[in-house]
């Protein structure tokens, strides 16, 4: 893990671009489960207003939906990056030390640094996952079996690529009628479309490949489905 870190770290590639971030943040560890949903400003979201603080973007030319923040109307970025900008004070102690000279590096603006940010959290779950497993108590417990009822559940969790958010609607006979889920990748298209925009304003006097594999970076950067990741580019080009 130490290597595979080393090798981000020494990676050179760099696409600053000022952004937004939405993290989970629990004041207590570094947690993928519970927290606060918290944005670059500091403001607290709670999971059950989440999906009203986002704006929906209908995106013309895409079958995915986009989204921004409903305060700013400003895109954003959800995933390694954001959280370890964030809460790299609350890593792993045994982490901190082993990761203190690449953890200089944060908080960044270069989307590569998300692989960086990936890879630093690998070794922040071995680290954790030693120390549970050093302690452990394991209890017999009967299962609880509740009845039946209507109701409505929110989730939130930070899943490896970002925020993650599910619905559902329940009713009286434990049937749901309803479900909605915000996935990572649809939170974090706009902000992949403002990089590639920036990248190519930037760059366009280079070869028409070198801008190819460099896009296709940058979109990987932000760790998509492997549908996503793989042959999924094509680029139109328009000279005048």
């Amino acid at each position: 893990v130490l290597r595979g870190i080393k090798t981000f770290a020494e990676w050179n590639q760099t696409l600053n671009r000022e952004s937004d971030y939405l993290y989970l943040r629990n004041d207590k560890s570094y947690d993928f489960y519970e927290g606060d949903i918290v944005n670059s400003t500091g403001k607290h979201i709670k999971a059950s207003e989440f999906h009203n603080f986002l704006e929906t973007v209908a995106i013309p030319y895409s079958q995915s939906e986009g989204y921004k923040t409903s305060d700013t109307h400003s895109n954003y970025l959800v995933g390694a990056l954001a959280r370890l900008n964030y809460n790299k004070d609350l890593l792993n102690k045994r982490t901190l030390e082993d990761c203190k000279e690449y953890l200089k590096l944060f908080p960044s603006k270069n989307v590569h640094h998300n692989n960086l940010a990936q890879a630093i959290e690998i070794l922040q779950c071995v680290d954790e996952a030693i120390e549970i497993l050093s302690n452990i108590k394991i209890e017999q417990e009967k299962p609880v079996r509740k009845p039946t009822q209507a109701g409505i559940g929110i989730g939130v969790v930070e899943a490896p690529r970002g925020i993650l958010y599910h619905y559902a609607k329940v009713n009286d006979k434990g049937i749901i009628d309803g479900y909605d889920i915000l996935v990572p990748t649809a939170q974090n298209q706009i902000s992949i479309e403002a990089d590639l925009k920036k990248y190519f304003s930037e760059n366009l006097d280079k070869d028409e490949k070198i801008l190819h594999v460099e896009a296709e970076k940058i979109v990987r950067a932000y760790d998509p489905c492997m549908s996503c990741a793989t042959n999924f580019l094509k680029i139109e080009w328009i000279r005048s």
